[in-house]
């Protein structure tokens, strides 16, 4: 909990929320109080490398790796959860080689996001624009600045 953030607890799950936060945590917030995945005291570590043991199987993983290679090797449903994922490098996703014209989903999008430019909503920040002389000037001579600089450091 940050201390120079006003914080308020969650009636919920009585976790205290950062006041930013809360509107979003409150609309989110199922009441149960979210337990850290990795809660073992027998887990050593590696003082030479600085990661963590697993104490199933001896191998070394960070402090962010160690609870989800427990879970998902040493449990029966992060095994369960494993099975069903896809596997590989060469996994695609969802919308690889469709366009608006084979699939409703991006259409529907492309629909959505033309809308949105057209009624300006969205727009390039700098569509449109050019610098002015003066301003490409300012840029030119900074460049050359950078660039007689770092020849010399070199």
């Amino acid at each position: 909990m940050r201390k120079n953030y006003p914080h308020t607890e969650c009636p919920k799950c009585h976790q205290m929320i950062a006041n930013c936060g809360f509107k979003k945590h409150i609309s989110v917030c199922t009441g149960k109080k979210k337990e850290p995945l990795l809660i073992f005291e027998d887990i050593k570590i590696n003082e030479s490398t600085k990661k963590y043991i697993c104490p199933h199987c001896q191998k070394e993983y960070s402090k962010h790796g160690i609870a989800t290679h427990i879970w998902i090797n040493h449990t029966k449903e992060g095994a369960e959860f494993n099975k069903n994922r896809p596997k590989g490098k060469n996994h695609n996703s969802w919308n690889r080689g469709k366009t608006k014209e084979t699939d409703e989903r991006i259409k529907k999008m492309s629909n959505t996001l033309q809308k949105k430019y057209k009624n300006g909503q969205l727009h390039g920040s700098f569509k449109g624009k050019h610098h002015s002389e003066e301003t490409k000037q300012k840029i030119r001579e900074k460049r050359i600045e950078y660039l007689s600089k770092k020849r010399h450091t070199v």
